[in-house]
């Protein structure tokens, strides 16, 4: 039997996998099939259990996720990601 406090973590952890998707989503949206070079980082609160700061971690791993099956070569700086050198 699973206790309140596990549920919750588990809970925590489908969400923060699910916006990893979501981002990689957009990201693939904006840089593979609008072609272009910059994207403004905008946190939706749609997801209330991540503060800021882990929604960047969160948009750091979608970007990482994206560069490991791709040559995009996203990178963040600030509140943008801009699309690295590729091969186009």
């Amino acid at each position: 039997m699973i206790d309140v406090k596990e549920y919750m973590k588990l809970s925590k952890d489908l969400a923060k996998k699910q916006v990893i998707e979501k981002i990689s989503l957009e990201l693939i949206y904006e840089f593979l099939i609008l072609d272009n070079e910059e994207m403004n980082i905008i946190k939706v609160e749609d997801v209330n259990l991540i503060d800021d700061d882990e929604y960047m971690e969160l948009v750091d791993a979608a970007i990482d996720r994206l560069n490991k099956k791709t040559k995009l070569g996203l990178f963040r700086k600030n509140g943008n990601i801009y699309l690295g050198k590729c091969n186009k």
